[in-house]
């Protein structure tokens, strides 16, 4: 049908009516697109337009045709108003084909039309405040989603920063609207300036409108841009209160194929790339359960009520790719064939290769949805492939296909997620993985540190095991501790980390219990943490648990004493410039120091100078980072039993060996269960390679040598830094290297330290006898080394002693 034939059958009489709108005897009406007191906007029924008189309306200036008019009113794209207005215009088959207006939905009553008109209004702020906010933007973009193909397309996004109540716009009819559907709560406060102040819901999140058959915004759905566990918000979902409407709008009756989704952020994943999924109809469900009654009705009434009939039909599922998504498929497509006496509806689904929808996109070129769509399977043939015992594995999809569909998938998949890696699964079946796994690491934007950044990865991989590891990372105030512990977080799932910044000496204790299990924790800065909190923290990983005495009240409210402990189990990582305040503090830690040298500084501004001449694709950053996800996501829980244990003996004068050995027996356990894809099983327990020994040993290296030393791991970096500046004057001028006298600036020629870092350096270097003060000159102190000791090469000895027993 052309536009021609659209707007001689489709009158903008019919169009009002069709959304309830009435025109007066003067053919005026209170415009639908501004807050209108008197009609402003004029009906023309000769030219088939409307025209809005006001100069507070977005559309002053421009005469409305039918397919305008409705592309406004649903804020829609001009394709897509097209298509709508078809579906408003549908043959009759009783009058051989004649074009009639089809009927249109019930209309709203007053207090419906009250409460859609003023999601509508508000809305339309969150669209215009999406394009203000960069954590908005920036979010969108990490799940790759195009904010201008949503905005555009028929999956519009807004964004609530929790100001839309505030200044100008703050007004008693607006609050009182807003308290009605439950964007504002009311919890009695007062604010700085004396004003009521109330709680925002869904506060810093995302927004998608819920429509009606109608395409009226009946709710909201929010999804908070915040990391999980930020205060209350952070990574969850919210809905609107008494939740209704379908995202993005009820099933076209011309689409003969409708893709049901997990979730919002799925179907929105899909909306981004319309010419992908031309002539699908999509709707999301919501989560694994929601597939509600609104949903259902809605199905069944773009089966019945179509033109097309059901001759062809198909309903397919793109569920998340996991048990319980697996699960839901079969169930609701057993569901939905009851209410149809006919096989001519067929079911099916999607392999998807990763996690969901939305991180398939993310970790593919968008081309994938085309093959998949392309590939997809009979959901009867799925059951019969998917078992449903918990005790097998969740991995990638391609194991619910045969070989030779296997096969064709990886052979067209040209987009390979890593270059030498393939699928997530297939990764973790190579050889040298540490090996491989460190290089996608450095992918993901860490430079050098390449011992320590693969050993931080390993413990904090352990989050999820039996056997809980933990990093104290020690280095200068802007030395990049921060950001190497950031980085290795984001190849973790999102869903599994939490990052602290502040802790209150009791918050710890006052957790209902769940939070800590099983997840990751970042601690920002172990210097901020006042005695208790660290207390907390070293019972919480050393005990598993935390135990408080507490007050509480029975019935009657009588106080009486009581015990209330919350269980954790966690791995950390965390940041300090004062690692000796804490080395001896903590059990079960492992103390790494950041290379502060010369040469990691240049290779980190040269690696910065290269993002901002944008030669570093940050896109494939994210998609390595998604990818490292995948990977802990397929591993699974082992008990781990170690042959070579005897083999493991550290060097005599190691600090607290019993602790230290228990952490490299932990580190070694570690890397045979991120082999275990490669490993044997015996009695259901991995088995310890050689392989795994050394690795574990040559990774605990720089950790074992500072528990062996009488310096901190800064002081010994420096100090060994300054042996090879001495040396090498010494050799310059022909001189013995006890001879050479220094002062502090030549140390700073040669260091990029503060003056309070160099002062507190010499100043424990005298203190340990390893420098001596000489005397003064014109710059300062003079200093030379008293104490030429060779620690390094003695513990190195030891360590290589370690390795040789695992050469036979």
């Amino acid at each position: 049908m052309t536009i021609e034939q659209i707007k001689s059958n489709l009158s903008i009489t019919q169009v009002l009516d069709y959304y309830g709108i009435s025109v007066d005897k003067n053919r005026m009406t209170h415009c639908v697109f501004h807050e209108d007191k008197n009609p402003s906007m004029q009906v023309y029924e000769k030219t088939n337009t409307v025209y809005c008189f006001s100069g507070n309306c977005k559309t002053h200036g421009k005469s409305l045709d039918v397919i305008d008019f409705v592309m406004y009113y649903e804020n829609l794209s001009k394709h897509e108003a097209i298509s709508k207005c078809k579906e408003i215009i549908l043959p009759n088959p009783s009058k051989g084909g004649e074009l009639v207006t089809r009927n249109k939905p019930p209309k709203k009553n007053n207090s419906q039309s009250s409460a859609s008109d003023f999601l509508e209004s508000i809305f339309q702020y969150f669209s215009n405040a999406i394009n203000s906010s960069k954590p908005a933007k920036e979010y969108l973009a990490s799940r790759a989603l195009d904010l201008n193909k949503l905005v555009t397309g028929e999956s519009p996004v807004g964004y609530n920063s929790g100001q839309f109540h505030h200044g100008a716009r703050r007004d008693e009819q607006l609050i009182n609207q807003a308290l009605e559907v439950g964007l504002l709560i009311d919890k009695n406060l007062v604010s700085k300036t004396g004003n009521k102040a109330y709680g925002v819901f869904g506060n810093k999140s995302l927004v998608f409108p819920l429509k009606n058959e109608r395409g009226d915004i009946v709710s909201f759905y929010f999804r908070s841009i915040l990391s999980p566990l930020s205060g209350d918000l952070g990574g969850k979902h919210f809905y609107l209160k008494n939740r209704q409407g379908l995202y993005p709008h009820y099933p076209s009756r011309e689409a003969k194929k409708l893709i049901l989704t997990e979730a919002i952020i799925d179907a929105a994943s899909f909306l981004c790339h319309p010419e992908l999924v031309e002539g699908y109809s999509i709707l999301a469900c919501y989560g694994t359960n929601g597939l509600n009654d609104e949903i259902l009705n809605a199905i069944k009434e773009w089966i019945k009520t179509s033109p097309l009939g059901i001759e062809g039909k198909e309903i397919i599922f793109a569920f998340d790719n996991d048990e319980p998504g697996r699960k839901a498929t079969i169930k609701y497509s057993k569901l939905l064939s009851t209410f149809y006496n006919s096989t001519k509806v067929q079911f099916t689904t999607l392999q998807l290769p990763n996690k969901d929808v939305n991180e398939t996109l993310q970790l593919h070129e968008p081309a994938i949805f085309e093959q998949l769509l392309r590939d997809r399977t009979e959901v009867g043939k799925l059951e019969k492939e998917f078992s449903f015992s918990t005790e097998k594995p969740i991995e990638t999809a391609l194991q619910f296909v045969n070989t030779k569909e296997k096969n064709k998938l990886i052979s067209k998949q040209k987009e390979k997620i890593i270059a030498s890696g393939g699928s997530p699964l297939d990764f973790l079946k190579q050889d040298h993985l540490l090996f491989r796994i460190n290089e996608l690491i450095g992918k993901s934007g860490i430079v050098g540190e390449e011992e320590n950044r693969l050993l931080m990865f390993v413990v904090a991989s352990t989050y999820k095991m039996n056997y809980n590891l933990h990093v104290l990372y020690q280095g200068s105030s802007g030395s990049g501790k921060s950001h190497t512990m950031k980085q290795i977080a984001k190849m973790m799932p999102s869903e599994d980390v939490i990052e602290l910044t502040r802790v209150t000496d009791s918050s710890l204790y006052n957790y209902q219990g769940g939070e800590f299990m099983q997840k990751l924790i970042i601690f920002e800065d172990m210097d901020g943490l006042k005695e208790d909190a660290l207390l907390a923290v070293r019972e919480m990983m050393s005990a598993g648990k935390l135990s408080s005495s507490t007050s509480i009240k029975d019935k009657r409210g009588n106080s009486k004493g009581a015990i209330k402990e919350v269980e954790v189990s966690f791995a950390s990582l965390s940041a300090t410039t004062k690692g000796e305040l804490y080395e001896d503090n903590m059990s079960r830690i492992i103390v790494l120091s950041v290379d502060e040298s010369n040469e990691q500084v240049q290779r980190i501004i040269n690696y910065k100078n290269q993002i901002h001449k944008g030669n570093i694709d940050l896109a494939e950053q994210k998609k390595t980072q998604l990818f490292v996800q995948q990977l802990i996501r397929n591993l699974k829980p082992y008990e781990v039993i170690n042959p070579y244990a005897d083999w493991v003996q550290l060097p005599e004068n190691v600090h607290k060996p019993t602790r230290m050995h228990e952490i490299l027996m932990g580190v070694i356990h570690q890397i045979t269960i991120l082999n275990q894809y490669q490993r044997r099983e015996k009695n259901g327990k991995l088995l310890v390679e050689k392989e795994d020994v050394k690795n574990g040993i040559k990774l605990m290296r720089n950790s074992i040598l500072l528990k062996m030393d009488e310096l901190e791991g800064k002081i010994r970096k420096f100090y060994e830094a300054l042996k090879k500046i001495v040396e090498k004057r010494a050799k310059n001028e022909n001189k013995n290297r006890e001879e050479i006298r220094f002062t502090r600036f030549d140390i700073k020629d040669n260091f990029l330290l503060s003056k309070p870092q160099i002062n507190r350096y010499l100043n424990e270097l005298t203190q340990y006898e390893y420098l001596k003060r000489t005397g003064k000159i014109g710059r300062g102190n003079q200093y030379k080394i008293s104490h030429w000791d060779n620690f390094k090469t003695l513990s190195e000895a030891e360590l290589q002693k370690m390795l040789k027993r695992l050469e036979y």
